[in-house]
C-alpha cells in the first residue's frame, strides 16, 4: 500500500509539473480537411490569440483525406502532452466509427475534449418547384409522397447525408440521395430545380434564397439561427427531435494531463471572446457557441448516440 500510494504521489507530482512547464514548444492543431475549408478557416482564426496567450507558435497542420480518418489517427497516436491538438468536427468525430468497418481510433477511448468553438444548426432549404412552405408541410408532403423526393448531399456519410436520413426516418418515408461533390454543386442543382432537398449551413444556401429560386424552410434545432431570424427552428415546427448541428472544436489524445486540457480550455474560452476572432467566425457565416471540456464530452456523447440511431437505421456507410 506504501509503494502505491508512493507512485500516486510521485505521478501527480508529474503532472503537476509538466502542466506548470506547459507549453514548453509549438503547438499544432491538425486539420482533416484541405486550406480554405471552414474547419480549416475556424483553426486559423483562433491560432494567433491562442498563441499570443500561451507564448508558442501555434500552427495549423492540414492532414487530409479519408473523411477525417487520417488526421484522427495520428493525433490519436501523437504524444499526450497537450502540444498536438485534433480540429473535431461533428461529422467526423461523432459520426465516423459508424461509417468505416476497422478504423484504428475511437472518438471516446483515443481522445479527450478540450472545447467546443462553434457550433450551428443547419438549413433545410427547398427548390422552388417543391409545393410546401412549411417543414411541417415538408414532412407531411414527403410522407404521403414515398419515393418522389429526393435530397443533394455532399457524399455518402457525410452530414448531408445523415440529415437527410433522419427527415426520411421523421416522416416515415422514401428519399432518395443524390451525391455531389461537394456542398455547392449540391446548391447549385437545388436553385435549377435538379434535386428537391439540400439540408446544410445556412451560408450555403442564404445567397440563392435572396433570389426566390430556393426556400429556406427552418433551421434545425430549438433555436432560431442568427443568420435567419425570421426563419423558425424544427422545434417550432412540432419537430424538437429534429436536430443535427454541425459543430467544431479541438480535442487532445487520451491520457493528457487534466491540468493541460483545462489550460487549453481556458485559454481557448479567453481567445473566442476577441472581436477579431468573433467577426472573422461570423463573417465565414459561423456562430461563436463555447463549450469547455466538460459540456463538450457531453456534446460529443450525445451526437455519438444520435448518428448511431440514424445511420444503422438507414445502413449508411461511407466506404
Amino acid at each position: 500500500m506504501k509503494r502505491i500510494t508512493t507512485a500516486l504521489i510521485a505521478a501527480l507530482a508529474c503532472s503537476i509539473a509538466t502542466a506548470q512547464t506547459f507549453p514548453s514548444r509549438q503547438i499544432t492543431l491538425v486539420v482533416p480537411v484541405t486550406p480554405g475549408g471552414s474547419t480549416d478557416l475556424m483553426a486559423r482564426q483562433i491560432a494567433e490569440p491562442l498563441s499570443r496567450a500561451l507564448g508558442q507558435p501555434v500552427i495549423v497542420e492540414n492532414r487530409t483525406g479519408a473523411s477525417g480518418n487520417i488526421a484522427a489517427s495520428y493525433v490519436a497516436k501523437s504524444k499526450p502532452d497537450g502540444h498536438t491538438l485534433l480540429a473535431a468536427y461533428s461529422a467526423y468525430h461523432a459520426a465516423n466509427q459508424f461509417l468505416f468497418k476497422n478504423l484504428d481510433w475511437d472518438p471516446i477511448k483515443d481522445f479527450v475534449p478540450v472545447a467546443l468553438i462553434i457550433q450551428s444548426a443547419q438549413a433545410i432549404a427547398v427548390a422552388d418547384k417543391v409545393p410546401v412552405k412549411t417543414f411541417k408541410e415538408l414532412v407531411a408532403y414527403a410522407k404521403s409522397n414515398p419515393g418522389k423526393l429526393n435530397y443533394g448531399t455532399a457524399g455518402a456519410g457525410s452530414l448531408h447525408h445523415i440529415s437527410g436520413s433522419l427527415l426520411e426516418q421523421l416522416a416515415e418515408t422514401k428519399m432518395t440521395a443524390v451525391a455531389y461533390k461537394g456542398t455547392g454543386p449540391a446548391v447549385t442543382d437545388l436553385a435549377a430545380g435538379n434535386v428537391d432537398i439540400v439540408i446544410t449551413t445556412p451560408p450555403g444556401v442564404i445567397p440563392l434564397s435572396q433570389t426566390g429560386k430556393i426556400r429556406i424552410l427552418a433551421v434545425t434545432g430549438n433555436k432560431r439561427h442568427p443568420s435567419l431570424p425570421n426563419v423558425p427552428s424544427t422545434a417550432e415546427e412540432g419537430f424538437p427531435n429534429f436536430s443535427v448541428d454541425a459543430w467544431f472544436g479541438f480535442v487532445a489524445p487520451a491520457n493528457t494531463p487534466p491540468e493541460i486540457v483545462k489550460r487549453l480550455s481556458d485559454e481557448m474560452a479567453k481567445a473566442v471572446q476577441g472581436d477579431g476572432f468573433r467577426k472573422g467566425v461570423e463573417g465565414a457565416g459561423g456562430v461563436v457557441q463555447f463549450q469547455n471540456n466538460i459540456a463538450f464530452d457531453a456534446t460529443i456523447k450525445r451526437d455519438i448516440d444520435m448518428f448511431r440511431r440514424v445511420i444503422r437505421a438507414a445502413n449508411i456507410s461511407g466506404e
